[in-house]
């Protein structure tokens, strides 16, 4: 009987606890991190998941050895971006250099597809496109 209205009390705080977090605006909620990596001629993944009305931390990894770019015009148009990584997004192009990694914190309110590519010389043409599914 004990274990019984304890479990009862445990699964109200659990219940009284997602409503609390699903009231609180995007900017108090915990980050959710989605890290894509670009490749000669790729990104993995090539269809990166985004929830929406969510803050996500968006990590850019370039595991090859020269320049690529994440460039999603529409995507970032429709962002908020952090205001300290707004710098870091250039007519909505974010450059990667090789080796190295750009973060990008944004919440996107808008669900939908958005087109994604790499606009360097001749990559999206060799295979360096995907899109973003904002959920």
């Amino acid at each position: 009987m004990r274990r019984r209205i304890m479990t009862r009390r445990v699964l109200s705080l659990a219940a009284a606890a997602g409503i609390v977090l699903a009231a609180l605006p995007a900017s108090a909620q915990q980050a959710v991190d989605v890290r894509v990596t670009l490749s000669n001629f790729g990104f993995a993944p090539e269809q990166v998941r985004v929830p929406a009305r969510q803050k996500v931390t968006l990590t850019l990894v370039n595991s090859a050895k020269g320049g690529h770019n994440f460039a999603a015009r529409d995507f970032f148009r429709a962002a908020r971006v952090d205001p300290a990584d707004a710098a870091k997004i250039d007519n909505g192009t974010v450059e990667v250099p090789g080796h190295g990694s750009v973060t990008i914190a944004l919440t996107i309110d808008q669900p939908g597809r958005y087109t994604l590519k790499c606009s360097h010389f001749l990559h999206a043409t060799f295979g360096m496109t995907g899109a973003i599914v904002v959920e």
